[in-house]
């Protein structure tokens, strides 16, 4: 849960965070797309999220995982799919699938897939992403 402004509030008293590479939680939601406080890398600014999730190792070198993120905004956003200065806390469904692929002790293939169900406060087209990361550790 990530603290945010109300609507209409002129005075941002605020923490915004802004984050590096390494993913956290959500994929598309928290990195590649304007969230519920409006830029971009601000992680659960104004998010409030549900998560169901699960991972298994399909082979000693592959492992699978899924999540399910069910995100509302914490305080109330501007509805972008009416008009009329109509509020929501609705910022839709994310789905996200992570892939670890262990090609050596020291070398890791990781691939994120993400689907964003844009809700109200969004109110975008829906999203997909693919990222792949090679990671070499020494």
């Amino acid at each position: 849960m990530g603290s945010g402004p109300k609507v209409n509030q002129k005075d941002y008293n605020q923490f915004i965070t802004f984050l590096d590479i390494d993913p956290h939680y959500t994929f598309l939601h928290e990195y590649k797309l304007a969230g519920a406080c409006g830029g971009l890398n601000q992680g659960f600014c104004n998010t409030t999220a549900l998560n169901v999730g699960a991972k298994f190792a399909a082979t000693k070198n592959l492992s699978i995982g899924a999540d399910v993120w069910y995100l509302q905004a914490t305080e109330k956003v501007a509805n972008k799919k009416t008009v009329g200065g109509a509020t929501t806390s609705d910022l839709g469904t994310e789905v996200d699938v992570k892939i670890s692929w262990k090609l050596g002790d020291s070398l890791v293939w990781n691939w994120d897939l993400g689907y964003l169900a844009p809700g109200d406060g969004l109110g975008k087209d829906a999203a997909t992403g693919i990222q792949g990361i090679l990671a070499y550790t020494f």
